[in-house]
C-alpha cells in the first residue's frame, strides 16, 4: 500500500503550509489552525482530472482558496501532470492565471 506524500510549499506572500497527497485521492493543504483546504481528483497517467475542491466555512472569501492553489500547481508542474479542471473554481483561477495555462491538457495531446 502506498502512503501518503508530504511536502512543505509557500505562496506567493511566502507563508509556508504542509500539503498532502493522500491515498483517497485528495490533496489537502494546511492554512490555519486544524483548518485544511481539499482538492479531490483522480489520476490517469500524467493527467489529472480535478473533480472539486473544498475550503473550510469559517475561512470562505479570506483568499485561501489562492492559497490553495499556489501550493499545489508547483507540485503538479514539478511532477509534470497535465490538468482537466473539473471543478469550476479551478477552471476560472486557471484561465485567470496565464502562468499556470500551460498545466490544462488540450485536446488530442
Amino acid at each position: 500500500m502506498k502512503r501518503n506524500s508530504s511536502h512543505t510549499a509557500s505562496d506567493e506572500a511566502g507563508n509556508y503550509h504542509e500539503v498532502v497527497f493522500d491515498q483517497q485521492q485528495q490533496i489537502r493543504v494546511h492554512l490555519e489552525g486544524d483548518d485544511w483546504a481539499r482538492m479531490d481528483y483522480y489520476l490517469e497517467g500524467r493527467v489529472m482530472t480535478i473533480t472539486s475542491t473544498r475550503i473550510p466555512e469559517s475561512l470562505r472569501g479570506k483568499g485561501y482558496g489562492q492559497v490553495m492553489m499556489e501550493c499545489i500547481l508547483p507540485l503538479l508542474e514539478a511532477r509534470q501532470w497535465q490538468l482537466i479542471p473539473r471543478c469550476s473554481y479551478v477552471a476560472h483561477y486557471l484561465q485567470s492565471h496565464s502562468r499556470w495555462q500551460h498545466l490544462i491538457k488540450t485536446a488530442g495531446l
